[in-house]
């Protein structure tokens, strides 16, 4: 049987072509610009116009080019100076010098017309219906610019529906980085792909086995192996014989507990897969090692590197306990509950109230509030990698409603309540010599407040006691600077970004309406401005800055508890809901964005 020599890609939409003036290709972009005067430039408009006009009129051609049954009229030394295709088939050793027609075998008329209008005039309309068939023969002509245009062309058209078309269409045609950029694209879009599943059940199990061995793979082992289980039954009696070789990948020690056991216990997929049995057995000998064992074994661990993803916990409304986290990947978008085996202090099995968290490095610090035991002056550490909660060094003062936050390695706590008065003082913990010590105090005592950091300096934000006033800290001066006044709104939430500090919703007490205002704080400027809406009012929300935009999570509105997320941009000052909302509704909730390194599963 002779090799397959095509490939067919699709398109998911309709697009328009672009045109390429020729200039420049994908891998000359950023090298810089050449400086020409208006008359070279208008110059070589008027020569390139003035050659293709001679052609048109077959004007000292001297030589025919035929694809099919079309022909074209050319010059030679055009011809060979445009690519060395042409240079090599007029001016090489083997030279076709005495031949008035050349006829080029293969090619469409129609692309052929286009590559010679291009040769002449330095422009290519690129579209839908021709791409195919244009980069084969730019490939077989050497016009490598050409061959770019056509390659960025299909990057830009790359969607779950058609990217490993695209991945086999370039392997076939010899262009690596489009291959490259289509592998990465399927990796990244892996359910995507799967879900599809047009171009996913074609697979050969080698096309297959290249993608699910990857370590940049970004999904989750469980959903790797139901994507092979699907593509197997695709095809069963062929593809079975390729199973063995292909759950070789799945890292099945990953995958949960309780789908390994489901897979244990089916008698099916054991009596069509006996040699799955040692997989699995090894995946459950792995999940009863302790952390320190399964370091051991680095072979075992999350593909595509720690990913960023949000995590909140927290309920001040439901008295829901601290370890009931649900965590937002922002790649799927998608919410999923993660599960804690173990916390470090009995205290952290209660509710704990009005506490207080900041992220150092990926492992989140819960400091204060109060439990039924009383007011806590504890710091717990938990390390969502590992699953894990341990004691770090108490605060010196007991609090509940406390500010945090982290600046230049070290942890600062403000304010808050010892459940006899409301606080002023302020502490900081040096993470490196594990110790706390007594910064100069708050102008003023703040209850339920904000505390974040914004160009090397602290701010305290709001309160109960003072909703209006704004401080900043200087850690070097060690001291309180008075700031303009804020808009009088309760329970506002607050974040910074860039060199902006936001203040977000709030209840106001004046029109009896809970507020989705948006505000900014400029430094440079020292003013407050109105910078947009949420969608809906809101106040007691979590916010968190990620990738440019402000993520605001949970909070009370008109309707009570919201478990809708709302997400921020600065940049058009618009503000829309994600399309999936939390499990559960949150007032207060604690919101921190990790690197997560570890399956979800």
């Amino acid at each position: 049987m002779e090799p397959d020599t095509s490939v067919s890609i699709r398109f998911p939409t309709k697009f328009t072509g672009r045109k390429f003036d020729g200039q420049s290709g994908p891998d000359d972009e950023n090298s810089g610009t050449k400086d020409k005067c208006e008359e070279n430039e208008v110059y070589s408009m008027q020569l390139t116009r003035a050659i293709d006009d001679l052609r048109r009129a077959h004007t000292l051609c001297d030589v025919v080019l035929q694809a099919g049954t079309t022909r074209l009229s050319a010059h030679r030394a055009i011809l060979a100076s445009s690519s060395p295709y042409f240079y090599a088939l007029f001016a090489g050793p083997l030279a076709h010098t005495n031949e008035k027609c050349v006829k080029l075998h293969g090619l469409d008329g129609d692309i052929l017309t286009l590559l010679v209008d291009f040769i002449y005039t330095g422009e290519i309309a690129v579209t839908d219906d021709n791409v195919q068939a244009l980069l084969p023969a730019a490939n077989l002509l050497q016009l490598i610019i050409v061959r770019n245009v056509c390659c960025k062309f299909l990057q830009s058209k790359l969607h779950p529906s058609n990217c490993l078309g695209f991945l086999r269409f370039a392997d076939l045609h010899n262009c690596p980085d489009l291959s490259k950029v289509c592998r990465q694209f399927a990796e990244k879009h892996y359910l995507e792909v799967v879900k599809d599943g047009a171009e996913f059940l074609t697979l050969t199990s080698e096309e297959l086995e290249t993608i699910i061995s990857s370590n940049d793979l970004l999904v989750d082992e469980y959903q790797i192996l139901q994507s092979l289980r699907q593509w197997e039954y695709h095809d069963p009696i062929e593809r079975e014989k390729h199973a063995k070789q292909l759950y070789r990948h799945v890292r099945f020690p990953l995958i949960s507990h309780e789908y390994l056991l489901e897979l244990y216990k089916s008698v099916s997929f054991l009596a069509s897969k006996p040699w799955c049995m040692h997989y699995l057995l090894e995946a459950f000998t792995y999940r009863s090692l302790s952390l320190e064992q399964r370091l051991e074994f680095p072979e075992i661990r999350v593909r595509a590197g720690p990913r960023k993803v949000m995590l909140v916990f927290g309920d001040e409304a439901s008295d829901a306990p601290v370890c009931h986290l649900e965590i937002y990947d922002f790649h799927s978008e998608t919410w999923r509950s993660l599960s804690v085996e173990a916390c470090a202090e009995e205290a952290l099995n209660f509710t704990r109230k009005e506490c207080a968290v900041t992220v150092v490095k990926s492992l989140i610090y819960v400091l204060g509030g109060y439990t039924a035991m009383g007011i806590s002056r504890s710091v717990d550490i938990y390390d969502p990698n590992q699953n894990v909660w341990k004691a770090g060094p108490n605060m010196l003062q007991g609090r509940y409603g406390l500010g945090v936050c982290l600046l230049n390695g070290s942890i600062y706590a403000a304010g808050g309540s010892n459940g006899v008065q409301r606080l002023e003082s302020a502490e900081v913990l040096n993470l490196a010599s594990g110790r706390w010590s007594f910064i100069s105090h708050m102008p003023s005592a703040r209850f339920r407040f904000s505390l974040v950091t914004m160009n090397q300096k602290i701010y305290a934000v709001g309160g109960l006691d003072c909703p209006n006033a704004v401080h900043s800290y200087h850690p070097l001066t060690d001291s309180w600077t008075a700031l303009p006044n804020l808009p009088a709104l309760e329970a506002p939430s607050c974040c910074t970004l860039g060199d902006q500090l936001f203040v977000i919703g709030g209840y106001s007490k004046s029109y009896g309406r809970f507020e989705g205002t948006i505000y900014s704080y400029s430094e440079k400027s020292g003013q407050w401005s109105r910078r947009g809406v949420l969608t809906v009012g809101r106040k007691n929300a979590g916010v968190i800055a990620h990738e440019g935009c402000l993520y605001v999570v949970g909070g009370v509105g008109a309707s009570g508890l919201l478990a809708s997320v709302e997400k921020y941009d600065p940049s058009s000052e618009e503000s829309t809901e994600l399309p999936e909302e939390m499990k559960f509704g949150r007032a207060e909730p604690k919101v921190v964005i990790i690197d997560l390194q570890r399956s979800l599963d």
